[in-house]
């Protein structure tokens, strides 16, 4: 990026080819820089594999991911225009011979269904042009889920929210990053519990400092970052896995013992899956980062889950699972390390997302639901009563300090 940065000329047009295995920066360079050119034009081009990935960015319609399907040959976008080109729709195809030999044929198409499937991700992206429906059936989360739930989009609250936050430090267990993901958590205008990813801080430590240690630079990174904030310890977590145990320790002396440690390693819990699902996590998942990773799937169908932005939707679409069988068929989600092994990077964004919901079940009681009768109701009022009172019910006794939320 750094030839195109600066580059100068009356008329500037890029193209960029196979631009789903390019890096966003290709985006930020045109826009804020090569586009200041007198006459600027930038075309993509390439196989679409995911709708966070550069192309999608560019690609994405101006009405949303919801506003468009399969049907579409060409759409509005936040930049320009999308043309599509859907080999179904190919002239081979349409007229039944070949015209054209370089492009797709109608042979060519039902040998990829038979080999791939007609609802693949390679059918689609190789053969369609298109973003396939579903995700890989071994991957935890899909872009098709997180976006037709309204993961991605924001929260409109019935009264401010409590600030919340949580901390994977990476370091401690084979991560790369050490984040800390801010959230709020309320009661929405529909009056169910929901949370919205807000934002996140990357913390480094500083390896000149000789006076602390790695630990206890990054424990008071965290505290001055929730503080300013404005969230309570009381309202924070962190990963307490590994050489997170004495990680901990340091969080309690140093800053307060009412910060929760979460605990990703051992077997998973006896709690039920889900209040839909009374299925004990222990017999449906055969360890404890399985169910954490698990858990947001529920909280997504419910549209209890917001704020999921690009980089976290990645992350959690990229983990995958397997089933492992003994007793009972139950699920494993592969380990940190062999998904750093396969994608070169390590899920440590969404580790601290999960972090943060467990934070919420645990201060809060907040867990999936059935929200269709809630929204059924008309009374603004009912909905605060009945929401309120379960999470005030289901808090562990310590004050929800809502004061703001009085009925």
């Amino acid at each position: 990026m750094g030839k195109l940065i600066g580059f100068k000329n009356k008329r500037v047009i890029v193209i960029a080819d196979e631009m789903p295995e390019l890096s966003e920066s290709i985006l930020e360079a045109s826009a804020s820089n090569l586009s200041l050119n007198p006459e600027f034009q930038f075309v993509g081009i390439g196989n679409p594999a995911s709708r966070f990935d550069a192309f999608g960015i560019l690609a994405k319609p101006k009405g949303g991911w919801q506003s468009i399907s399969p049907l579409e040959e060409e759409w509005e976008t936040e930049r320009g225009v999308c043309i599509r080109f859907d080999g179904e729709k190919s002239p081979n195809v349409l007229t039944g011979k070949t015209i054209y030999p370089w492009i797709v044929t109608q042979a060519k198409l039902d040998e990829a269904k038979a080999r791939f499937g007609e609802n693949s991700l390679a059918y689609y992206r190789m053969f369609r042009g298109y973003w396939a429906p579903t995700g890989d059936e071994d991957n935890i989360y899909s872009e098709t889920e997180i976006i037709a739930a309204g993961a991605d989009g924001e929260a409109i609250w019935l009264e401010p929210p409590a600030k919340v936050a949580a901390l994977d430090p990476a370091f401690t267990n084979g991560g790369d990053r050490t984040p800390i993901q801010f959230g709020e958590f309320g009661v929405s205008r529909d009056g169910i519990p929901t949370l919205m990813f807000t934002h996140r801080k990357l913390l480094q430590d500083n390896v000149h400092d000789k006076k602390r240690t790695r630990t206890e630079q990054i424990v008071q990174q965290f505290r001055d970052a929730c503080e300013a904030e404005g969230v309570e310890p009381w309202h924070c977590a962190y990963d307490k896995s590994g050489a997170g145990g004495p990680f901990g320790d340091v969080v309690s002396m140093n800053w307060s013992p009412e910060v929760l440690g979460v605990q990703f390693g051992g077997k998973a819990s006896d709690l039920a899956v889900s209040i839909s699902d009374t299925t004990l996590s222990s017999e449906r998942y055969t360890n404890r980062v399985s169910e954490l990773w698990f858990g947001a799937k529920e909280l997504i169908r419910t549209g209890q889950l917001k704020g999921v932005d690009r980089e976290l939707a990645r992350e959690m679409c990229a983990r995958k699972y397997s089933t492992k069988k003994g007793s009972s068929i139950r699920m494993e989600v592969e380990s940190k390390t062999d998904m750093k092994s396969r994608t070169g990077q390590s899920p440590d964004l969404a580790d601290a997302a999960m972090i943060l919901i467990e934070l919420c079940r645990q201060r809060f009681g907040f867990g999936g639901m059935t929200v269709t009768m809630k929204r059924q109701e008309t009374s603004v009022q009912v909905k605060r009563k009945v929401a309120f009172g379960r999470l005030k019910k289901a808090n562990s006794g310590k004050s929800l300090r809502f004061s703001k939320f009085s009925i």
